[in-house]
């Protein structure tokens, strides 16, 4: 799993954005996920990604992880 991830941030660093999102996705690494959607562009997968994160985070409400996507992906 480890380098698995270490793949997806190198393809990242390279700037290949969809096939590190395609390890992401595998890997669940919903941080990396919604960064890659981020650069992508898709502000809706973003949000979904996010809200999806929330319901699933005890700590955090939908509201909480709404407001954190858009101020460091979506501004």
């Amino acid at each position: 799993m480890q380098r698995q991830q270490e793949l997806g941030t190198l393809l990242d660093d390279i700037g290949a954005v969809s096939a590190a999102l395609e390890v992401y996705l595998r890997l669940q690494s919903w941080e990396n996920v919604i960064a890659c959607y981020a650069k992508l562009g898709y502000q809706q997968k973003v949000r979904a990604c996010f809200l999806f994160v929330g319901i699933k985070s005890e700590h955090l409400n939908s509201r909480t992880c709404i407001m954190h996507v858009e101020r460091q992906f979506c501004m």
